[in-house]
């Protein structure tokens, strides 16, 4: 099978080399130069919002892996630019190519109530199920185990060094975490499946709320990390007021806080069914990122 990767980001390195292991080639399409590839996988330069730039891009490929989506910006309609419209661009250039199946990588938050983020994300599903393309829509949780540190991993690490933790309202929103390696082994299973169409939700496989996920960090790392809460107002405030600051990365979006409150979803039955996606609990996936263990015998 030949595929085409679009931005594969955080995720690229390990992605890309266990889709080389298991024997699939393809291209990876970047607006900006590529960093070295597998063998047999080559580069193309290509933005989604330029239809003009895609085309050829689909050429003597099987399956569209689309990641490519802008996560954090202040300008609402970047948001739309990329995801919602980059993805229209996308997928009719795949059926023009006469592509098999199109996965689109979305997000848990899709809930309207979740930002201009999850609604770009929300209209992007619905190009894709409206495409005439044979398709899968891959919602991931919570990731950690990747490069650089924000998100989940930002709060593992301040865990782990027992340094103060920020918690946004009373420390109620749900999390999903998920290791980094169970989520790329999801979507190398999503893509290779015969037949596996749908929505797939990739999660681990406790749900938790932002206060025990702190907790369980501390036990794990036997850590006293210091926690205060910041309301939900606050924070909503603050990021409105970053968002009038010329800033490249401000410490918190406009959308951010609408997201991290808004209902998702955590059942991955259909993955599981569809194509064998398993994740393994917070504390297995932590013993692979720093093992040993914190505490464990030399």
């Amino acid at each position: 099978m030949r595929l085409l990767v679009t931005g594969p980001g955080r995720l690229g390195r390990p992605l890309l080399a266990e889709l080389h292991r298991r024997g699939v080639t393809g291209a990876v399409l970047h607006r900006s130069p590529a960093a070295s590839l597998p063998p047999g996988w080559r580069s193309i330069r290509a933005d989604v919002t330029r239809p003009e730039s895609l085309a050829g891009a689909c050429a003597d490929i099987d399956q569209v892996l689309h990641l490519a989506a802008v996560t954090h910006s202040n300008q609402r309609g970047r948001y739309a630019e990329v995801n919602a419209t980059g993805t229209l661009n996308l997928t009719a250039e795949a059926r023009r190519a006469g592509v098999q199946r199109f996965t689109l990588v979305s997000t848990r938050a899709i809930s309207p109530a979740g930002g201009a983020y999850s609604r770009s994300k929300v209209q992007a599903e619905e190009t894709v199920r409206s495409s005439g393309l044979a398709w899968n829509i891959l919602r991931p949780a919570e990731v950690y185990g990747t490069e650089g540190g924000e998100g989940i991993s930002e709060i593992i690490e301040r865990c782990r060094e027992g340094r103060r933790v920020p918690v946004p309202g009373d420390g109620s929103p749900l999390l999903a975490p998920v290791y980094l390696d169970d989520v790329v082994d999801g979507m190398c299973r999503a893509v290779t499946a015969p037949g596996a169409g749908g929505v797939h939700t990739l999660a681990g496989p406790e749900e938790m709320t932002y206060l025990e996920l702190v907790g369980r960090l501390a036990a794990y790392f036997h850590t006293r990390p210091r926690t205060f809460g910041v309301p939900a107002g606050l924070l909503a405030l603050a990021a409105r007021t970053f968002a009038l600051l010329p800033l490249d990365k401000p410490p918190i979006y406009a959308d951010q806080v609408a997201r991290l409150f808004s209902p998702k979803s955590c059942d991955t039955e259909s993955a599981s069914r569809s194509f064998g996606f398993t994740a393994r609990p917070l504390e297995q996936g932590l013993d692979a990122i720093f093992h040993p263990p914190p505490g464990a015998p030399a």
